[in-house]
């Protein structure tokens, strides 16, 4: 099987398990508040992480650990960001609008790419920016409120998941996947407890709020298929493939968290929805694609030159 097939197989297999959190995050949320939630959903991850600690000795964690500290923190930080924001969503606007607003987080890549690598924009990606943009004031307008703040929240989880994605791309080059998952998911369980510590204390209209009994052992497992199976399999994914190819892989994503919604809790989206999440994807497969073939071009002039 070719290198890149290998890669394809890897986000898709990712893209099923991170997508069931979706469902389970709509579930815990009938019982708890979006803070809270995370703070045990993560608890789950990191308790799965310090096994595999003492298990995979060969991966010589803590040299790695103290030799890649900051990555953990920045991958921990915007990681705890993406999930505060997204649970914040599915609170807000239900995992289908959120599954939509959240393949904002591959145009956020590219621009990152065009701050940071000083990549320029094309006018067809800036059409595919805009017509992405145009479905999620779409979406905002679904509710009838017309404002869009309500979204607002998700979006800069979006933007965070987005620079979570970019630093992991960076750091897997120098780090074996499974430590960079175990480091990710320590940093991030530290940064959430920290600020639903500061919450909690600042604003007396927020508590923690324990899930039921019943509930934990659930949400425990759903942190470790979330917050490491499936970023493992990112991780080996960005091995042979690069991050734009993976995004556009990563479209499918709000079409298996409707599948998901519509056969576990038989909701659908309604016709706002589907408009403004379609107009979302299509813009950024059109971005993504460009992106890809130009950059492939500009390759290509440079090979021709320097022969």
């Amino acid at each position: 099987m070719k290198k890149e097939h290998i890669g394809i197989l890897y986000v898709i297999a990712g893209s099923l398990i991170i997508s069931t959190g979706f469902i389970f995050g709509k579930i815990f949320l009938e019982h708890t508040n979006p803070w809270s939630m995370m703070l045990q959903w993560f608890i789950g991850g990191a308790i799965a992480a310090t096994i595999l600690v003492f298990v995979r000795k060969d991966l010589d964690f803590h040299s790695v650990l103290k030799k890649h500290w900051k990555h953990g923190l920045i991958l921990g930080v915007t990681n705890a960001l993406a999930a505060l924001g997204w649970s914040s969503g599915m609170f807000l606007i239900g995992p289908n609008l959120l599954a939509f607003i959240w393949r904002l987080g591959t145009l956020f890549i590219i621009l990152l790419g065009v701050l940071f690598l000083k990549e320029r924009l094309s006018k067809v990606e800036i059409l595919g920016a805009g017509l992405a943009v145009a479905g999620t004031v779409v979406l905002s307008y679904t509710n009838g409120n017309g404002s869009g703040l309500w979204i607002l929240l998700p979006v800069m989880g979006a933007l965070a998941a987005a620079l979570h994605h970019f630093a992991s791309k960076m750091f897997v080059k120098d780090t074996h996947p499974l430590v960079l998952v175990q480091m990710r998911v320590i940093f991030s369980l530290l940064s959430i407890s920290l600020g639903v510590g500061l919450v909690t204390t600042l604003f007396d209209s927020v508590e923690f709020i324990w899930l039921p009994l019943h509930l934990l052992p659930l949400i425990f497992f759903t942190g470790i298929l979330t917050a490491i199976v499936s970023f493992y399999l990112f991780f080996k994914a960005y091995e042979h493939l690069d991050v734009s190819k993976t995004a556009v892989i990563r479209t499918i994503d709000p079409f298996i968290v409707i599948l998901y919604v519509f056969f576990i809790f038989r909701e659908l989206p309604t016709e706002k929805d589907v408009v403004g999440g379609f107009m979302i994807v299509i813009g950024v497969l059109i971005s993504v694609a460009h992106h890809r073939v130009s950059n492939q071009l500009k390759q290509i002039w440079k090979l021709r030159s320097w022969i």
